[in-house]
């Protein structure tokens, strides 16, 4: 019987996950944003939160039912976006032609959201270091 090797196996999951989320990403930006924050949270797509934190926060005219609606985010998530929402709306202001810069808009959300983003990162080591079928499974599930 052939042996398998797990690191090999890893790597080749680990690049299959990558191109799988880099062709679903075009089509991703078509979504209802809402609705792409939350399959990013599930599928732990760091590349797909930050993008939908940034480009929600960003909206001009951002409700309460923006971010309830039939996706519906946690109320901390919602504290957040409506914090990052008001530091742009702010910096807008301050700037003569109401637009904030892109890197700005990067910054702040990594700062907002900076322990969400480890958490991912966190776990997605744990899962690449450990060897055991059992973190396997659950990781999929």
């Amino acid at each position: 019987m052939r042996q398998v090797n797990s690191e090999h196996v890893l790597t080749q999951l680990n690049q299959v996950r990558e191109k799988a989320i880099s062709r679903l990403s075009m089509v991703i930006r078509d979504r209802d944003t809402i609705e792409t924050i939350l399959l990013a949270k599930a599928y732990r797509i760091e590349c797909w939160l930050r993008e939908g934190y940034m480009k929600i926060a960003q909206k001009v005219d951002l409700t309460i039912e923006d971010l309830r609606g039939p996706h519906k985010l946690d109320w901390e998530t919602i504290s957040r976006i409506f914090a990052l929402h008001s530091i742009l709306t702010r910096r807008a202001g301050e700037r003569k032609n109401s637009r904030v810069m892109a890197q700005d808009v990067e910054r702040f959300t990594d700062s907002i959201f900076r322990e969400e983003f480890s958490q991912m990162d966190q776990a997605q080591a744990e899962w690449e270091k450990c060897k055991c079928g059992v973190c396997r499974r659950a990781s999929s599930g």
